[in-house]
C-alpha cells in the first residue's frame, strides 16, 4: 500500500515482481509530411523523467526516432515485444508524429517517417495498433499518443467516468492529446502542450501516481491551456481487467533523507523509516520520530484538556518532556472536580473533605468561607421569652391613672421598668392576681371578686395611697400597649444596594471596596449586613455562586465581579440584614446590576415602596406548567390605599437551565414579547429564572429600579 508521506515508498511486489517496458516512437523530420519540431524532445524528456525517478531500467528502453521510426521498424518493435514480455511485465508506448483520420472507415492513423501524404496504404490504422497491444501479454499496457486524430483508438462512446482501478488487476489504458481533431506541436524548442502537461505531472510527483490520475492532470491541464480536447481511459483492447499500471517513485536514500531533512515532519521521518529499516539514518531518524510524536500528542492532551488525556501522555511518556506539566494540569483538573462536587454537597464534611484532600487547592479560601456561611446558618439563637421579640418600648412612658403622689420605688413610673424586663404574659397573670388578692383582703369579704373602682379607694389616716388600684391599671396600661403592638405592622425592611448602585453599572464607578449598603429612613439606622449570596451570569458561561459574610466583599467576590464583562449580570440573592441587636438578621429584597458602558446612576430609594410579582405567583419555587402560563410582569405601589398600579418600563429575563449555559433577553414592557415566551415555556425541573434591571414607573412617570425576581423551576 503506497505510504502517503513525502513519497519514500517500500518495496511493492505488484511492480517489482516485473519489469516495466518502454516503447517510444517521435518523428520531426518526415520525408513526405511538414516538419514537427518537438517530438523527439518530448519523447527525449520522457525517457529521462521515468528512468531517473520511476522503476523503469534504460536496458528496457526501446526508442525509434525519425529515420528509424519506419513502418516496418514500427511494426517489427511490436512483434518483438509479444515474444520479450511476460507477465508480470508491463508495457508503455509513447507516440509522438503525425496523424491522419478517414472519415470513410472511421479510422485514425499513425504516420511513420517514409509515408507520402494521401496515401493510407503507407499509414498505420489504430485498428492495427489495437492488434499489436491485445497480442503483447503484460500485466498493464499504457499506450499515450501525441498526434492528431489519436482519439480513435479508443471505442466509441466508451464510458469515461472511470471507477477506482487496482493495481493488482490487469489493464490496457490509452492517453490521447486529443479526439478526431488536430492537436499542437508547441513552439519550437519547447514541449507540446500535451507533453508540457504529461511531464510535469510525472517531475512533481513524491507518491504513487496511478495512470487515471496522471490523465486526469493531464485532460484538465490541456483543455484549460490549448484548444484541444485530451482523453484518458481504457482502451477497446483484450485484457483490461478493470485495473491500471501506477508509477512508483524509485528510492534513492541519499535523495530520500535529504527530503526528510527538510521537511522535518513526523511524517517525513516514518516515511524514512518505513523504506528504510535498516537505513543508515535509522537511528537520527527514530530519534527524531519520537520527539515529534510526543510533540503532537501534547498538542492533542492539551486540547483535550481532560484527566483521562493527561493521565493517557504521562502513562505513554514516563520520562516525557511535559511530564511536570501534566502532573501540574492533572492536579488543577482534580481540584476543579473535587470543588465542584463539595459544592454540588453543600454539607461540612463535604468542604471539611475538599480542605483534606487539596491543601494547596486554588479553593481552599472559597472552602473555609463556605464553612462559616454554614456555620452561621446552624449557629443556635439565645432563647429569649416570645413576647419581648414583640414588645417596642415607648420613647416616654404614659402616666398612670391616680398618681397623686411623687415618684417612689412603688410609683408606676419606677414599677414599668421591672415589669417590661419581666415581659411576657405570665408577668402580666401574676400582676392580675396579685391585685385581685389584694382587693379582697382590704375588702374584709374573701367571697367577693369584684375589684374596687378608682373611685372606691380610699386615702388611708396616714395620707398613703392603696396600690391595689396602680396595679390594676398598670397591668390594664401594658395588656393594651402589647395588643397595640401586635396589631401594627411590622416597620418596612430598609431597601440594599451595592455601594449606591442597581440597575446598569460601570465597574469603575462600585469604587475599589465595594460593600452592601443599608439605605434606612434614618441616617444613623442601626442595621448592618450579616451575609448574601452573589451569582455571575453570563450569557454562552457556566454561571458561578459564591456566599459573602458580612457586607464588605471579600477578596473572591471581588475577583468575581472584576471579571465581568459588558452584559454580564451579578445577582445578590439571600441578603440578610440585623437591625437593633437582632440576632437572627431578617432577608431583604433581592436585587442585581448588570455591567454596561453607562457611568451608573446611584440607587436612591423611592419615597413610596413598589411591589413587582408574577400574576398568581405567590411562590420563589413554581412548577414549570405554573411558571409557563404567566405572560405578563406587573407591579403596584404598596402604599397606596386603593392598591396603586405601576408600570413595568424594561427588565432582563435570565433562564439558567439545570444543565446548560445561561441565556439573556431584554424586554420592553411588562407583556412579554416572543423571546421571553419562548424562554419561559422552556422551563424544566432545575432551571432558575432572573427578572433584573426591571424599571418600573408610578404615578407622574416617576423610575424606579425594583427589587429583582427569582424563580427556581420545581
Amino acid at each position: 500500500m503506497a505510504n502517503k508521506g513525502i513519497g519514500l515508498e517500500s518495496e511493492v511486489t505488484t511492480h517489482l515482481n516485473g519489469h516495466t517496458h518502454l516503447l517510444v516512437i517521435a518523428i520531426d523530420a518526415y520525408q513526405h509530411c511538414p516538419p514537427l519540431f518537438n517530438c523527439v524532445k518530448d519523447a527525449r524528456d520522457l525517457i529521462e523523467v521515468l528512468t531517473d525517478r520511476y522503476w523503469i531500467s534504460r536496458e528496457h528502453v526501446t526508442t525509434l526516432f525519425n529515420e528509424a521510426a519506419t513502418r516496418d521498424n514500427i511494426y517489427r518493435a511490436f512483434e518483438k515485444l509479444t515474444t520479450s514480455i511476460k507477465a508480470p511485465d508491463n508495457l508503455l508506448v509513447y507516440f509522438s508524429g503525425h496523424g491522419e483520420y478517414n472519415p470513410n472507415f472511421r479510422q485514425g492513423y499513425w504516420i511513420p517517417v517514409e509515408a507520402e501524404r494521401g496515401r493510407p496504404s503507407q499509414y498505420i490504422p489504430n485498428s492495427e495498433i489495437r492488434i499489436f497491444l491485445s497480442a503483447i501479454p503484460a500485466h498493464h499496457i499504457f499506450l499515450m499518443s501525441d498526434s492528431c486524430f489519436s482519439g480513435s483508438l479508443f471505442s466509441q462512446g466508451a464510458d469515461r467516468s472511470v471507477s477506482k482501478r487496482y493495481e493488482a488487476d490487469p489493464s490496457r489504458w490509452g492517453l490521447t492529446s486529443g479526439r478526431n481533431e488536430i492537436v499542437s506541436d508547441g513552439k519550437p524548442g519547447d514541449n507540446s502542450p500535451f507533453a508540457e502537461s504529461l511531464l510535469y505531472r510525472l517531475r512533481q510527483n513524491t507518491d504513487s501516481l496511478s495512470v487515471q490520475e496522471l490523465c486526469a492532470h493531464v485532460v484538465e491541464y490541456v483543455q484549460s491551456n490549448a484548444q484541444q480536447s485530451p482523453i484518458g481511459e481504457p482502451l477497446k483492447v483484450a485484457g483490461h481487467k478493470n485495473g491500471q499500471f501506477v508509477f512508483h517513485v524509485r528510492k534513492n536514500e541519499g535523495k530520500d533523507w535529504a527530503l526528510v531533512k527538510e521537511k522535518r515532519t513526523l511524517a517525513a521521518y516514518q516515511s524514512y523509516l518505513s523504506s528504510y529499516p535498516q537505513g543508515k539514518h535509522r537511528v537520527e531518524a527514530e530519534k527524531k520520530s519520537r520527539i515529534l510524536q510526543e510533540e503532537q500528542e501534547w498538542k492533542k492532551v492539551k486540547a483535550e484538556n481532560s484527566i483521562f488525556s493527561y493521565n493517557r501522555y504521562l502513562s505513554t511518556y514516563t520520562d516525557g518532556k511535559y511530564e511536570e506539566a501534566a502532573r501540574q494540569a492533572l492536579r488543577r483538573l482534580e481540584d476543579d472536580q473535587s470543588w465542584q462536587e463539595a459544592r454540588k454537597q453543600g454539607t461540612l464534611s463535604a468542604m471539611y473533605d475538599y480542605l483534606d484532600r487539596h491543601p494547596q487547592g486554588q479553593y481552599q479560601e472559597a472552602a473555609r468561607q463556605q464553612i462559616n456561611a454554614l456555620l452561621e446558618v446552624q449557629r443556635p439563637v439565645p432563647t429569649e421569652p416570645a413576647s419581648r421579640k414583640k414588645e417596642i418600648a415607648p420613647k416616654t412612658a404614659p402616666t398612670p391613672k391616680n398618681n397623686t403622689t411623687n415618684p417612689s420605688s412603688s410609683s408606676p413610673s419606677s414599677l414599668r421598668t421591672p415589669l417590661k424586663a419581666i415581659g411576657g404574659t405570665l408577668a402580666l397573670l401574676l400582676l392580675f392576681f396579685i391585685g385581685k388578692q389584694l382587693i379582697q383582703m382590704g375588702s374584709g369579704n374573701p367571697g367577693n371578686t369584684t375589684p374596687p373602682t378608682v373611685n372606691d379607694v380610699q386615702p388611708s389616716n396616714n395620707g398613703a395611697q392603696d396600690l391595689t388600684t396602680d396595679f390594676i391599671n398598670i397591668g390594664d396600661q401594658v395588656q393594651a400597649e402589647a395588643n397595640s403592638a401586635e396589631d401594627r405592622p411590622p416597620a418596612p425592611l430598609p431597601p440594599v444596594s451595592l455601594n449606591g448602585f442597581r440597575g446598569y453599572v460601570n465597574l469603575k464607578s462600585i469604587g475599589s471596596d465595594p460593600q452592601i449598603r443599608i439605605h434606612c429612613p434614618e441616617s444613623d439606622c442601626d442595621c448592618y449586613v450579616k451575609g448574601f449570596w452573589i451569582k455571575y451570569l453570563s450569557a454562552g458561561k457556566k454561571s458561578i455562586q459564591l456566599y459573602n459574610s458580612g457586607s464588605y466583599l471579600n477578596p473572591g467576590t471581588k475577583q468575581l465581579l472584576n471579571g465581568g464583562k459588558s452584559g454580564d449580570i451579578f445577582y445578590f440573592g439571600d441578603l440578610k440584614i440585623a437591625c437593633g441587636g437582632e440576632q437572627e438578621g431578617r432577608l431583604v429584597d433581592d436585587f442585581s446590576i448588570r455591567i454596561g458602558a453607562l457611568a451608573g446612576l446611584p440607587f436612591r430609594p423611592a419615597s413610596f415602596p413598589v411591589a413587582v410579582e408574577l400574576p398568581s405567583i405567590s411562590e420563589s419555587t413554581v412548577t414549570a406548567e405554573a411558571f409557563s402560563r404567566i405572560l405578563v410582569l406587573s407591579a403596584r405601589q404598596t402604599d397606596c390605599s386603593s392598591n396603586c398600579p405601576c408600570e413595568v418600563e424594561t427588565f432582563t429575563l435570565t433562564r439558567e437551565p439545570a444543565a446548560g449555559l445561561p441565556v439573556s433577553m431584554n424586554n420592553r414592557g411588562a407583556l412579554f414579547q416572543s423571546e421571553s415566551l419562548n424562554l419561559i415555556r422552556q422551563a424544566t425541573t432545575g432551571d432558575h429564572y432572573y427578572f433584573t434591571n426591571i424599571q418600573v414607573s408610578c404615578e407622574a412617570g416617576i423610575l424606579s429600579n425594583a427589587q429583582s425576581l427569582h424563580f427556581a423551576i420545581k
